[in-house]
């Protein structure tokens, strides 16, 4: 029987959760990787930005990828901590030192990402039919932003080249499956996740 009383508000039943989860000294619960670099991707009025940065780059793997296991389990978190940065250093909302070390590690996980095996088979992740094709995209439209108009604390440092979409994946496919979903009118809640590459 839960403990969680009834008339708590979402985020005071969150609140507990995560409590409880830390105290359990028999679980292993970890920061995400990938979901912390969705956060500074799409919500830096969030306090606790300079936690977060410092976490993305401390995580790092010295050959640019980001994760953790066999590197094809690396592509998604690397995809989301390239993108995240590169989101950084478009806002220009850091310091010279950090926007180098960012610059640093977009440049690292590019090269990750190229070096990454051309196809499949890939870790069946959740939604990662839409995550990967929303995230490749993302990372040229921040390419092309940059060297459109630079980056406001490194003035002449570009980007290389962005990924190739991995064999096996769809570009087209988180377009058509916003377009489904947008006919009948919201995403039902089991699927809110893959919003994140959207």
């Amino acid at each position: 029987m839960s403990d969680t009383v009834v008339s708590t508000t979402y985020s005071e039943q969150a609140a507990h959760l995560v409590a409880r989860i830390d105290q359990d000294g028999l679980g292993s619960v970890r920061p995400s990787l990938y979901e912390t670099a969705r956060v500074i991707s799409a919500a830096p009025w969030l306090p606790g930005e300079p936690r977060r940065l410092a976490y993305l780059l401390d995580e790092q793997a010295p050959d640019g990828s980001w994760g953790e296991g066999p590197e094809r389990y690396r592509l998604l978190p690397t995809l989301s901590g390239v993108e995240a940065a590169l989101a950084v250093l478009r806002r220009g909302a850091t310091s010279t030192e950090t926007a180098r070390r960012l610059a640093d590690a977009v440049d690292k996980g590019l090269a990750a990402l190229r070096a990454l095996p051309r196809s499949g088979p890939w870790p069946d992740t959740a939604a990662a039919e839409i995550l990967v094709p929303g995230l490749v995209a993302k990372i040229h439209e921040q390419i092309a932003r940059i060297a459109e108009d630079g980056t406001p604390a490194l003035d002449g440092w570009r980007p290389g080249p962005g990924p190739a979409l991995p064999g096996g994946y769809d570009q087209a496919l988180p377009a058509y499956v916003a377009k489904r979903y947008a006919s009948v009118g919201s995403l039902p809640v089991k699927f809110h996740h893959t919003t994140s590459a959207a």
